[in-house]
């Protein structure tokens, strides 16, 4: 799902959200000025979404099994291992989403 969501450029839904935001505040640049948030917001998070997805996948299995013999739960296992996991992949992600935007 998420490459799906992917292929569709910025640009092929940029004018749909900007005239969204425009409608949201007639008459004022604020509505503009959102759109090119969402526009930037959108162009960066793909990036980390997908570096995040890949840590998922490729948390070594001595560490999911450590993870099973202490019987943490499901959001247990997020927050202790997954997330700490990823998160040199996210800040990798994020310097080059930051600087590409």
């Amino acid at each position: 799902m998420l490459d799906i969501l992917q292929s569709v450029p910025i640009l092929g839904f940029i004018s749909v959200t900007v005239t969204f935001f425009l409608s949201l505040t007639p008459g004022r640049m604020a509505g503009a000025e959102f759109a090119a948030i969402f526009a930037i917001f959108t162009s960066q998070a793909w990036n980390m979404v997908f570096g995040f997805h890949q840590s998922l996948r490729t948390v070594p299995e001595e560490l999911a099994e450590a993870a099973r013999s202490f019987r943490l739960s499901a959001w247990a296992r997020f927050w202790r291992l997954e997330v700490p996991f990823a998160v040199p992949q996210l800040v990798a992600n994020m310097m080059m989403s930051m600087s590409g935007g």
